[in-house]
């Protein structure tokens, strides 16, 4: 869902899934909320650029109460074919029945290579 809200900008679906003290921490080692990622899709900076998500090697364990999502995301400028991969690491924890995007991170990588062009 966390990804679905981004692909259309849905600050309500964004909402729903990122725990009220959720944590964003960027490759550059700044650190964004959940007000800043609700506040980013409600101006929809996604339309300014149009482009296509998708996430693929995706791996899930669960550790009782929290759980750890690892894949990586492809952002694909649809006009160009031009294309930026990048490995995420999702964090979410169980409170009260409910799981909730807890913490979300880059991975870093000893080498940066460029996505593959379908």
């Amino acid at each position: 869902d966390f990804l679905r809200a981004e692909m259309e900008s849905s600050a309500r679906l964004a909402g729903a899934v990122l725990a009220d003290d959720y944590l964003g921490l960027k490759a550059d080692g700044t650190m964004i909320g959940k007000e800043d990622v609700l506040n980013s899709l409600s101006r929809h900076e996604r339309a300014k650029t149009a482009y296509v998500i998708r996430e693929t090697d995706m791996q899930e364990h669960v550790f009782g109460d929290t759980a750890c999502v690892t894949y990586v995301k492809t952002y694909t400028l649809p006009e160009t074919h031009a294309s930026y991969s990048e490995m995420l690491m999702h964090i979410f924890t169980k409170r009260q029945g409910v799981w909730a995007l807890q913490v979300s991170s880059p991975i870093p990588s000893s080498k940066a290579e460029p996505a593959a062009v379908p």
